[in-house]
């Protein structure tokens, strides 16, 4: 996993990645996209978030006070301007919640509202620059202090146009969300026209909103006081993670049962959706470590210095794990062995997935696809009962596996899809330690309280959910006959004992990049030969080491995968020495197993192959192959040196239109730059400076990127579009020969372009017992 790579996402409006230059605007642009069909509108929902109280329904104001008529119609009367608002919603919202009746025991902590008119704390993109209108903090933090985004408990917004009221409110939810320890956020929405208010609670399965309550109606001002109280005085128990938590210092620490408290060390790496998709990476010690200093590298120090400013500890208000919520039992921690969690979660997997070949959707128009939410790709509409069983019990007990004891761990936080939960454990568990991929600790279910409840959503049939479709966000459906579909997700946790640093560190040593591509390419063979896809390789995604490992020539030819092909002989010099690793298989998929192709889904646009990047422009369908993957290889290192270089050393007129292409989101454009690129002949080496010195490794993978396709559609030519599972067993043979015989090509372009004499690179020590003197290996060294 990656050390630092805050940013690395290239494309620059993704929602998933973090941009100092964001805008407001832009993050609302996006919004569509990542919430469609996945919205839903009941006066049922507060109760699926709370649990019911009665002592806290005793202590609803009465509607037809003086007082509360007052503070009703001081917020009611016409005014010109949305910030004339803020204090009468203010004074409603404290005297619905100041009640003194409200019992101690009931009513552990207050939530003050004020109008808040400080940029919020904590992030450097274009959620830094937010100031919700109304802000619902405990009374800890000082009230003339900006606040931190995960002490937010209430966002409020006013806004008269609906539409912008609620989209204003979801990049509210995006920070909830992502900088607290909360499983849902909450947004508060007024609309003054009507003077109604709409509750918002966010999560990783979808936005599940009330009605708009008017508060000039007793009913439906009770309803909505009824759901603020429950809001403020249940959110402490019902956000709360068992396995974090923020120290007294305002540090993050996991606790993990079998491992003990493991203070975070530094947040390495983090991706973010407002639903769907989110992820984060930690490094993390099981014993307390002093300040450490950066490598004495710039790529390193500038990404230091972004990873500082983004989490340092902030002292604030210490969340310690709270009692269970109302009316439920304190739970305990279960463990269990890993096969007994592998065969109760794919059996949960295999009825899921049944149910998903009769209601699978389609997929959304490709205009649509540039910023998709990776929750739009595949999902179930409905799940089985028995699945939805299986979910509702990982939403209340964790189930924790671990079998090694380290001192640092790298650990993996992410909502996964309920009906890929086992996905990236089975990968680990399967290519754990191989050559160039990561070694698996232990993974880890975390429950959130009453997320299981969320299933009401998911256990209707498909017609029904049309009822549930939210009004105002009628624009955000594919089509008027759709309705919003329930996306299961688990919280997990994994952990590794492999640490990487990006790419850009050893971007000034050509050798040791070329060995990098060359290490990311056996990674991805032994994937294919353990039947599997990565179909996510991306800057994030390939690491490098923080010093090369070299390798016995007796180990290497112990290894399973060395002895599957004679032809890895050839290259025993190069597989010595190891500078980088694959990592994140989330994504990954069974290359022999049938299933639906989509045209666009969760991935890194500038590191697609040219063959998945024009299925997303076009909406066309497209297979994933091992090809695709080998070419995401040209493109993820192609990034990284032009990045590299355009913050140091400057890039030439061609570099830079290259660059400005894939960082862009411009699909198009992308392609066709790509399709240039890979064109080249050695004729343009000097119309580009930062990949002039290693161009004789460029110019060879661009020939095989060519020619590895070429044979790849000679083989999806003969197949007539069938399926693999109804291909002869001939043309299973070459097929599978055919993306072997490619790997073979790449690793030949890196080998000829380390032998090449253009190569330019600053000699270094390595060890002679383990592998050859540079000269026997490259060459004379100029």
């Amino acid at each position: 996993m990656a050390d630092a790579q805050i940013g690395s996402t290239p494309q620059r409006h993704s929602s998933a990645s973090v941009d100092p230059d964001r805008s407001q605007s832009a993050l609302k642009e996006l919004l569509q996209l990542e919430l469609k069909d996945l919205v839903f509108e009941s006066a049922d929902v507060p109760e699926l978030f709370f649990v019911r109280s009665r002592a806290l329904d005793r202590c609803i104001p009465s509607w037809s006070s003086e007082k509360l008529q007052e503070l009703i119609e001081a917020l009611i009367q016409q005014k010109v301007k949305e910030e004339s608002y803020y204090g009468p919603l203010v004074a409603l919202l404290n005297a619905i919640t100041a009640s003194r009746q409200i019992p101690s025991q009931t009513a552990p902590t207050r939530v003050l509202f004020r109008v808040y008119d400080k940029q919020m704390r904590d992030r450097l993109d274009g959620l830094g620059k937010l100031k919700p209108d109304v802000l619902g903090t405990d009374k800890e933090y000082p009230t003339n202090a900006s606040v931190l985004w995960r002490d937010v408990w209430i966002a409020v917004e006013v806004k008269e146009l609906t539409s912008d009221g609620l989209r204003q409110a979801m990049t509210y939810a995006r920070s909830m969300l992502e900088a607290g320890n909360k499983w849902f956020a909450m947004v508060l929405f007024f609309r003054p026209l009507s003077a109604s208010l709409r509750f918002c609670f966010v999560t990783r399965h979808g936005v599940f909103m009330t009605p708009a309550w008017d508060v000039q109606k007793k009913m439906d001002f009770e309803a909505a006081a009824s759901t603020l109280l429950h809001a403020c005085y249940a959110t402490t128990a019902t956000s709360a993670d068992p396995y974090r938590r923020f120290g007294a210092s305002g540090g993050l620490e996991f606790n993990i049962p079998s491992l003990g408290r493991l203070p975070r060390v530094r947040e390495l790496f983090h991706r973010i959706h407002i639903v769907g998709r989110a992820t984060h990476v930690y490094l993390a010690s099981s014993v307390t470590l002093g300040p450490t200093s950066s490598p004495n590298n710039k790529a390193l120090d500038d990404e230091t210095v972004l990873v500082q400013k983004l989490e340092a500890p902030v002292p604030g208000r210490q969340i310690e794990t709270p009692a269970a919520p109302y009316g439920q039992s304190t739970r305990t921690l279960r463990s269990s062995t890993k096969a007994a969690n592998q065969a109760a979660q794919q059996a949960a997997q295999q009825a899921a997935l049944q149910q998903a070949q009769q209601t699978a959707q389609q997929s959304s128009p490709a205009t649509q696809q540039s910023a998709v939410s990776s929750a739009s790709a595949a999902l179930l509409p409905t799940l089985s009962s028995n699945a939805l069983a299986e979910w509702r019990a990982l939403c209340h007990t964790p189930q924790d596996y671990f079998r090694r004891v380290a001192e640092k761990y790298v650990i993996k936080e992410a909502w996964v899809l309920y009906d890929r939960l086992q996905v990236e454990v089975d990968v680990l568990s399967a290519v754990d330690g191989a050559y160039a991929c990561p070694q698996l600790a232990g993974y880890t279910t975390v429950p959130h309280p009453a997320m299981g409840k969320l299933a009401f959503f998911g256990s209707a049939v498909s017609s029904s959910s049309k009822k549930w479709r939210c009004r105002d966000w009628s624009d955000v459906y594919s089509s008027p006959e759709t309705g919003p579909y329930f996306a299961p997700r688990v919280h997990r946790l994994i952990y590794y004992t492999t640490h990487g640093i990006q790419l850009e560190s050893i971007a000034e040593d050509g050798f040791a990049f070329a060995h990098a591509v060359k290490d990311g390419l056996i990674a991805l063979y032994i994937l294919f030969w353990h039947k599997y896809l990565h179909r996510d390789v991306s800057t994030g995604n390939i690491l490098a080491l923080s010093s090369p490992t070299y390798h016995a020539e007796t180990e290497i030819k112990a290894m399973d995968w060395y002895k599957s092909d004679a032809r890895f002989a050839k290259y025993m010099t190069l597989l010595k020495k190891q500078c980088a690793f694959v990592s994140d298989f989330d994504q990954a998929v069974k290359w022999d197993e049938d299933r639906k192709h989509v045209s666009a889904r969760s991935g890194t646009l500038a590191c697609l192959s040219t063959k998945r990047l024009y299925a997303w422009s076009t909406g066309a369908s497209a297979v994933d192959t091992l090809i695709d993957d080998l070419e995401a290889i040209i493109w993820t290192f192609l990034f990284v040196l032009l990045k590299y270089h355009s913050e140091r050393n400057g890039l030439s007129e061609l570099e830079a239109e290259h660059f400005e292409a894939l960082k862009g989101d411009n699909l198009y454009h992308m392609l066709g730059t790509k399709h240039l690129i890979l064109n080249l002949d050695d004729d343009a080496a000097d119309d580009h400076d930062a990949l002039k010195p290693t161009w004789p490794l460029w110019l060879r993978l661009f020939a095989a990127a060519r020619i590895a396709r070429s044979k790849l559609k000679e083989v999806v030519n003969l197949a007539q579009g069938v399926a693999y599972s109804e291909m002869t067993p001939a043309l299973k043979q070459r097929y599978e020969g055919t993306c072997v015989d490619a790997v073979f090509l790449y690793l030949d372009a890196v080998k000829d372009a380390i032998e090449d004499q253009a190569f330019n690179r600053q000699p270094q020590p390595q060890p002679v017992d383990t592998v050859q003197d540079d000269k026997d290996v490259f060459g004379s060294t100029s």
